[in-house]
């Protein structure tokens, strides 16, 4: 299978922020499935009113460079299912 990326953005924390993750990622599927949360690569409402889920990126690259154009957020790659690249920055 062909590995996926997807944010996760939240305004509500301080300091608002955006998450990368692989799409397997355990934390991405946690309460709902990441395929219940995005349909053609779009938000679909299973979502709080806090935050919001964009995808399918097909690499890391385009889910930063995606996450880059959300203003004002303080963008994280998640420490789970991305340590290892996060460890090598």
């Amino acid at each position: 299978m062909e590995e996926k990326f997807v944010v996760y953005e939240n305004w509500r924390v301080s300091p608002k922020k955006v998450m990368v993750h692989k799409s397997i990622c355990g934390q991405a599927n946690k309460d709902h499935s990441i395929g219940e949360k995005i349909n053609d690569n779009w938000l679909i409402n299973v979502h709080e009113p806090n935050d919001r889920w964009f995808g399918y990126f097909n690499s890391l690259h385009e889910a930063i460079s995606f996450s880059a154009l959300l203003p004002n957020r303080e963008l994280k790659l998640c420490g789970h299912c991305l340590k290892d690249f996060k460890n090598s920055l």
